[in-house]
C-alpha cells in the first residue's frame, strides 16, 4: 500500500487501507468538508503506464456516475492527485457474498432476498444502458443492515443513452471496441455467459446468466460451472448443464435459474427488470398471470373480509421476531366527541395526553389527565392549531399554528407536506407563547431538551432541519438527489443521535433514519406499501409506524438494532376499518396512544354548462365505498370511468360502468397503481405505479392483457397523459434531479425531456391540436401555468389560468377547470375572453375537492370529494 494514514487526496484524509485488487487500492478515508467517512479507490502507481487499466478505471467512474440506486455502490466523487486518478464511494460495512458463502449454506429465504436486491440493482443498470459483464459473488456486497450492493463496474459496457449524432457517439464506440473487440474475453471464468466465452458482443442477458450462476450457487451450495482450471470452467459453461438444485428449492426459483442459465441468450430473461418481476411473483408464491376478467367472486370475498375486520375492530396479528411481545392486548377509546380528535402525544411522565380537537372547523390543542379525566385547553381562538408535542420536562408544548385566522392548515396531498403554518411554543406555567419558526412543521424536541427538529421548505423542497433549543443556528440534516422528494415528520431516537422521518416520493411513502453527526441516511423501509408517522419506542429497540401493508392503514412495530437497522420482521399491532395513525408510545413501553380517523375519498360529478363550466344543477355522488376511490377519468365515449381504489386492499385501477353503475377491478397486486388516463381509441389505459419497486409509467389493455411497463429508468416517472392522436405520451420525470415534462412514443420508446424549468401538479394536458403540452411550473416562488411546444422551443406562459395543479381542458379546448386550494372549482379561459371564475364549492369547509375532469360531451365534471368523518384517540395496552 502506498498511501499512509494521515496523508491527503484532495479533501480526503486517508485513515487506513481496506484492500487491493486488480483494478486498484482501496482506503478508508474521511471527507474533511462534511466529516463523512468514505472509501477511496486509487489506481496503483505501477499501473500508470498501462493504458488498458486506466481506461477500465475511467470506465468504472463513467458507469458508476450514471447510476443512483440503493442496490448499487454509490459514487460520491472523482479526482486526480499528482497525476493519479481516484474514485470516492460510500463506505460499506459488512462482507462480500463470497465471504458469506464461505461461512456456510444460505437459506432459501436469504437467497431469494439477496437475489431480488441484486435484480433491482441490475434493473437500474440495464435501464441506464449499462451492462456489468463481471457479476460474481466477489462483486456483490452484503451490508450489515441487510442491503445488497453491486460493486465494480470496471468491465461495464456503456451504450449511448439515445441515438445521438455520429460525431457525438464516435468516441464511445471507439472506447467500447478497444475494450470489447472481436475475440477479446472479458469477465470471470465460472460466471461468464456463453457469448462472452466466445468473445462475442454481450448485452444485458450476459448479466442475467451471471445472476443465474450466483443464484444457483446460493441455493446449491456450490458453483454451477466452477472447475479446477479456468479453461475447464469456460468449457463447462459452453457444454455442461448445471447440477440439480436441492429438493427444498421452490419450483418458481428452479424455473428462474433454468431460464437464466440457458445457453442461448434469446431463451433468458431480457434484463434485470424481468428478473425483478419474476422474483416478486415467486416471493408472493405465485407466477405472473394475466389479470382475471371475472372478478365478481373476488370482490364479494373481499367485502366479507372487510366486514369481518370492521366487526372485529382490533386484533393482535402475530408475535414479532424482535424484542416486542404482543400478548393479551387491551384497547380503549380515550376521546368520545363527535368531532375529530387526533394527534395524541404522551407526556414525559406518562400521565397525560396532548391531542387536537376540532371545534367549528378549526383544531385546537388540549391536554387530558389519564387518571382524573380532567381536560384543559392549551390553545384557543380563531387560529387552526395542530401537531402538538411535549418538551422533555413537561413544562412546555410545541405546536403548529396557521398563518391566517379562520383557515385550516392542510397538506398539499393526504399525508404530504403542510403549508401555511408556523411553530409556536407555549409555556404551561406562565401561560405565555412565542414564535419559534416560520413555515415549519412537525416539531420535535431532542430527549435532552437541547435541540429542535422540524421539516421545512427553507431551501427548496421540505427537508429535515435541526436547530438549538431557541430555534437558532438551523442545520439541514437531510438531502436528496431529486427535488420531487420531500422529507417529513422527524422523530428523535432516545439517545438523541438519530432522527426517523418519512421519505415521500409522490405516492410512495418510506421511512428513513438520519445520523445527526454525520448526516448520513439509511433505509428503514423500502417496499410497495405506504409507511407513515414513524416514532421510536422509549427503549429505542423498535420503530412504530402506520402502514397499508395489511390492506388497511394500521399500526406496526419494527424491531431495530443499536444502530437503527431493522433486525426482524414488522409486526402488526392493530387492525380496523378506520385509519390508525400517529402512534405515540408511553415512557413505560406498555402503552401506545394513536388516532383512529374515519375518512374516505369518493368520486362525484357536477352537471355544468358545456360552454362556460358553470353548474347547471347540484353535484351527486357517483362512485363511493368506505375506502379511497380517486382520480377518475372518462373514457372517450363517456360510458366508462377508470379510477384508482384500495377497496380490495391494495391501490389498483378499477373500471366503473356509468350506465349499469357497476365496478370491476382491472389491475392486481401491491405497489400502488394511480391516475389512469385513456388512449384516444378507448382501448388502453396508461397509469403510474411503483409495483416494480420504482415509480414508472405502465399501460394495460382494458379488455385483455396484464399491465406492461413503458418506462424502467431509476428515475421517478409519473402522471402520464396520451396525446390527442394517441401516438405519444407526456409524463413527468425527475431523471435530471428535478421533475420536468417528458414525452415518449406510445410504446415507451424515445423518451426525451420537453422542459427545463421544472414541473409540479398532478396533471399534464395536451392542446387540442397536439402541438403543446400544458403544465404547471413552480418557476421559483411564482407558480405559473405554461405550454411547451412538442417540437421544441421555450414554453409560453398562460397568465390567465388560476390553479394548474389539477387542471382539465374543456372538450373544445377553450377553458381549463381546476381545483384551487382543495376547496373550490375555478374555470379559466384560454382564448383571452373574460377572466377566471370560481364556479363551485361545498358549504362545509372541511370537504376537499381534487382532480376535476371534464366529460367528453362537456356536460359533466368529475371530481374527488374527500370528507373527514370524525376520529378519536385510542390506547392499546398490554405490550411487553
Amino acid at each position: 500500500m502506498s498511501l499512509a494514514p494521515g496523508s491527503r487526496l484532495g479533501p480526503y484524509e486517508i485513515l487506513g487501507p481496506i484492500g487491493a485488487g486488480g483494478m486498484g487500492e482501496v482506503y478508508r478515508a474521511r471527507d474533511q468538508r462534511i466529516r463523512r467517512e468514505v472509501a477511496v479507490k486509487v489506481l496503483p502507481e505501477s499501473f500508470e503506464g498501462e493504458p488498458e487499466r486506466l481506461r477500465r478505471f475511467e470506465q468504472e467512474a463513467r458507469a458508476s456516475g450514471r447510476l443512483n440506486h440503493p442496490n448499487i455502490l454509490t459514487l460520491h466523487d472523482v479526482g486526480l492527485e499528482d497525476g493519479r486518478p481516484y474514485l470516492v464511494s460510500e463506505l460499506l460495512e459488512g462482507m462480500t457474498l463470497r465471504d458469506r458463502l464461505a461461512r456456510g449454506p444460505v437459506t432459501v429465504a436469504e437467497a431469494r432476498d439477496y437475489a431480488l436486491q441484486m435484480a433491482k440493482g441490475l434493473a437500474a443498470a440495464h435501464a441506464a444502458d449499462i451492462v456489468h459483464r463481471d457479476l460474481k459473488p466477489e462483486n456483490v456486497f452484503l451490508t450489515r443492515d441487510g442491503a445488497v450492493k453491486i460493486l465494480d463496474f470496471g468491465l461495464a459496457k456503456i451504450e449511448p443513452r439515445a441515438p445521438a449524432a455520429e460525431t457525438a457517439g464516435q468516441s464511445n464506440a471507439a472506447t467500447q471496441w478497444k475494450l470489447t473487440g472481436a475475440g477479446v474475453i472479458l469477465g470471470t471464468a465460472g460466471y461468464m455467459a456463453p457469448e462472452q466465452v466466445r468473445g462475442r458482443p454481450a448485452d444485458a442477458r450476459c448479466d442475467v446468466f451471471a445472476f443465474g450462476t450466483i443464484l444457483h450457487e446460493m441455493l446449491a451450495g456450490r458453483s454451477a460451472f466452477g472447475r479446477d482450471t479456468a479453461v475447464e470452467s469456460l468449457s463447462a459453461i459452453l457444454s455442461d448443464e448445471p447440477p440439480d438444485l436441492p429438493e427444498a428449492v421452490p419450483e418458481g426459483l428452479r424455473h428462474l435459474v433454468k431460464r437464466c442459465l440457458a445457453k442461448s441468450a434469446v431463451e433468458r430473461p431480457e434484463s434485470g427488470r424481468e428478473l425483478v418481476e419474476t422474483l416478486e411473483a415467486v416471493t408472493a408464491e405465485r407466477s405472473p398471470t394475466p389479470v382475471p376478467r371475472n372478478v365478481g367472486l373476488r370482490i364479494a370475498a373481499w367485502a366479507i373480509v372487510l366486514a369481518v375486520l370492521a366487526a372485529a375492530t382490533f386484533l393482535a396479528i402475530r408475535r414479532p421476531a424482535g424484542p416486542r411481545r404482543v400478548h393479551d392486548l387491551r384497547l380503549s377509546q380515550v376521546t368520545l366527541s363527535e368531532a375529530t380528535e387526533a394527534s395524541p402525544a404522551f407526556s414525559p411522565d406518562g400521565g397525560r395526553l396532548l391531542y387536537t380537537a376540532e371545534l367549528d372547523g378549526l383544531r385546537q390543542v388540549r391536554v387530558l389527565d389519564l387518571e382524573t379525566r380532567a381536560e384543559e385547553a392549551i390553545t384557543a381562538g380563531e387560529y387552526d392549531s395542530l401537531q402538538p408535542t411535549w418538551s422533555p420536562d413537561g413544562g412546555a408544548v410545541l405546536f403548529v399554528r396557521a398563518h391566517h385566522a379562520g383557515l385550516r392548515i392542510e397538506p398539499g396531498d393526504i399525508f404530504g407536506a403542510f403549508t401555511g403554518g408556523d411553530v409556536w411554543e407555549r409555556d404551561l406555567a406562565a401561560g405565555s407563547e412565542r414564535l419559534l419558526f416560520e413555515n415549519a412543521y412537525n416539531p420535535a424536541i431532542s430527549p435532552d431538551g437541547s435541540r429542535l427538529a422540524v421539516d421545512a421548505p427553507w431551501a427548496g423542497p421540505s427537508r429535515i432541519w435541526v436547530t438549538d433549543r431557541q430555534g437558532r443556528n438551523p442545520l439541514q440534516v437531510t438531502t436528496d438527489t431529486s427535488e420531487a422528494v420531500t422529507h417529513l415528520r422527524p422523530r428523535w431516537s432516545p439517545d438523541g443521535e438519530r432522527l426517523v422521518f418519512v421519505h415521500l416520493e409522490r405516492t410512495r411513502f418510506d421511512l428513513r433514519l438520519v445520523d445527526i453527526a454525520t448526516r448520513t441516511t439509511q433505509i428503514v423501509t423500502d417496499d410497495l406499501y405506504q409507511d407513515v408517522d414513524p416514532v421510536f419506542t422509549a427503549s429505542g429497540r423498535e420503530i412504530l409506524f402506520s402502514s397499508y401493508r395489511s390492506g388497511g392503514l394500521n399500526i406496526w412495530s419494527l424491531p431495530i438494532d443499536g444502530r437503527g437497522v431493522p433486525s426482524g420482521f414488522a409486526v402488526q399491532l392493530t387492525t380496523g376499518a378506520g385509519q390508525d395513525l400517529e402512534p405515540s408510545p408511553a415512557p413505560d413501553g406498555r402503552r401506545v396512544a394513536f388516532s383512529v380517523v374515519r375518512q374516505n375519498a369518493s368520486i362525484w360529478r357536477l352537471p355544468v354548462d358545456s360552454a362556460t363550466g358553470r353548474p347547471s344543477g347540484p353535484p351527486e355522488q357517483l362512485i363511493a365505498t368506505t375506502r379511497e376511490d380517486s382520480r377518475g377519468a372518462w373514457s372517450p365515449d363517456g360510458r366508462w370511468i377508470a379510477f384508482n381504489s384500495d377497496r380490495a386492499g391494495a391501490m389498483n385501477i378499477w373500471l366503473f360502468d356509468a350506465v349499469s353503475r357497476t365496478a370491476q377491478q382491472l389491475t392486481d397486486g401491491p405497489g400502488g397503481d394511480y391516475q389512469p388516463a385513456w388512449s384516444p381509441d378507448g382501448r388502453r389505459l396508461v397509469f403510474f405505479s411503483a409495483r416494480s419497486g420504482n415509480a414508472d409509467i405502465w399501460t394495460i389493455d382494458v379488455t385483455a392483457g396484464s399491465p406492461r411497463a413503458l418506462t424502467s429508468a431509476p428515475a421517478m416517472e409519473i402522471n402520464p397523459m396520451p396525446s390527442p392522436d394517441g401516438s405519444q405520451i407526456a409524463f413527468q420525470s425527475d431523471a435530471g434531479g428535478r421533475l420536468e415534462v417528458w414525452v415518449m412514443a406510445a410504446d415507451g420508446s424515445g423518451p426525451r425531456p420537453l422542459t427545463s424549468v421544472g414541473v409540479t401538479g398532478h396533471f399534464l394536458r395536451w392542446s387540442a391540436d397536439g402541438r403543446e403540452v400544458i403544465f404547471r411550473c413552480p418557476c421559483g416562488s411564482e407558480a405559473r401555468t405554461m405550454a411547451a411546444p412538442v417540437a421544441g422551443g421555450e414554453p409560453r406562459s398562460l397568465a390567465s389560468v388560476v390553479g394548474g395543479a389539477h387542471m382539465s381542458l374543456s372538450p373544445d379546448g377553450r377553458h381549463i377547470m381546476d381545483a384551487v386550494g382543495h376547496k373550490s372549482l375555478w374555470v379559466s379561459p384560454l382564448d383571452g375572453g373574460g377572466g377566471p371564475e370560481m364556479v363551485f364549492e361545498f358549504d362545509d369547509p372541511a370537504i376537499r375537492i381534487d382532480y376535476p375532469i371534464w366529460s367528453p360531451d362537456g356536460r359533466w365534471v368529475l371530481f374527488d370529494r374527500f370528507a373527514p368523518r370524525g376520529g378519536d384517540v385510542w390506547l392499546v395496552e398490554g405490550l411487553e
